[in-house]
């Protein structure tokens, strides 16, 4: 289910081909309609990071990396309520994440004519922060809906 396209980008670079490039031209652009529903956009996270058990060690080594660095963050804020001194670091560990988002994102949007959506960026950060935690954990132990159907994480004995 799903994934597709992501599982067979994931196979034609395990087979070394130079011919995979990035799409960086704003007439390859394709708009989609955004999910319609919070709950719905939580399904499709879910079975996004559902299809992580099916990438390589490397990839799953540099995710896992981040995913622990967000669960830290969440963490240094809970902590933070117990004792202010928990407070500076998850500030600064927001402010690298934020500040790694808006090196990416800055040419991203100049070059695909976005640049009005980079006031969001902040936000959209702390937001994504929660959205990925829940997401991996929903994805990979839990179930999501997709097409009128409920499934759960399978892995491939291949």
């Amino acid at each position: 289910m799903s994934g597709d396209d992501d599982l067979l980008l994931q196979r034609a670079s395990r087979l070394g081909t130079d011919a995979l490039r990035y799409m960086a031209d704003p007439a390859g652009t394709v708009e989609t309609l955004p999910t319609p529903t919070l709950k719905a956009l939580l399904d499709q996270r879910k079975r996004w990071a559902s299809k992580t058990v099916h990438y390589d060690f490397r990839q799953r080594f540099f995710l896992s990396g981040i995913f622990l660095f967000y669960l830290t963050l969440l963490m240094l804020f809970l902590l933070s309520f117990l004792s202010p001194s928990f407070l500076l670091p998850a500030l600064a560990g927001l402010a690298i994440k934020v500040l790694g988002e808006y090196i990416l994102l800055v040419p991203g949007a100049s070059l695909f004519r976005r640049k009005q959506l980079l006031p969001f960026v902040l936000p959209g950060s702390i937001a994504q922060l929660a959205l990925v935690l829940y997401s991996v954990i929903a994805g990979v132990f839990g179930t999501f809906r997709w097409k009128g159907q409920e499934f759960a994480r399978t892995v491939s004995k291949s």
